[in-house]
């Protein structure tokens, strides 16, 4: 019953704005993981998600979605991030950039190895909420309020420095 109601919750957001074109990394901040779900609901995506208990719940709203799922976290990365790599070409891959528990909007590596390896673009996406609750969690999570708008643009992360960026 939670994941119905968080299922039309999420399909009544309003997202303003288009993601990048093409079968992409898309990276977000673990915070805005609900406007995330959101932003994408319509296109090919292949999703990290936590083996937690709350991981849990996510996995079976990104199922209504029709995602493809790639269970675990930073602490198994090997087995969660690489099995990313078997996603369909035409799929974008989607990732909470800080991972399942922080510290907040600090970039985890897993996002940058992949992204070498799919040999794809890697786009951080924002958003803006019209209206929205601000938890007091580790991330912040950002809760939309049903119906309101959501602004979302992306900029692209250049990984080709030899410098990667630890926060964005």
């Amino acid at each position: 019953m939670k994941n119905l109601v968080l299922w039309f919750w999420v399909k009544s957001l309003r997202i303003k704005g288009e993601l990048p074109a093409g079968a992409n990394i898309l990276g977000f901040w673990h915070q805005d993981l609900l406007a995330a779900f959101a932003a994408t609901k319509s296109q090919k995506i292949a999703l990290q998600i936590s083996s937690s208990k709350d991981g849990s719940y996510a996995s079976k709203l990104a199922q209504r979605f029709n995602f493809k799922i790639s269970r675990g976290s930073s602490s198994s990365f090997s087995h969660s991030v690489r099995h990313l790599l078997k996603a369909p070409q035409d799929f974008s891959i989607a990732m909470a950039m800080d991972g399942p528990k922080g510290p907040a909007k600090k970039i985890k590596p897993g996002v940058f190895w992949l992204q070498n390896k799919r040999g794809r673009p890697l786009y951080q996406i924002k958003f803006q909420y019209q209206w929205s609750l601000k938890l007091k969690t580790w991330d912040y999570f950002r809760l939309p309020l049903p119906f309101s708008a959501v602004k979302l643009s992306f900029m692209d992360i250049d990984t080709k420095n030899d410098e990667l960026p630890s926060r964005v």
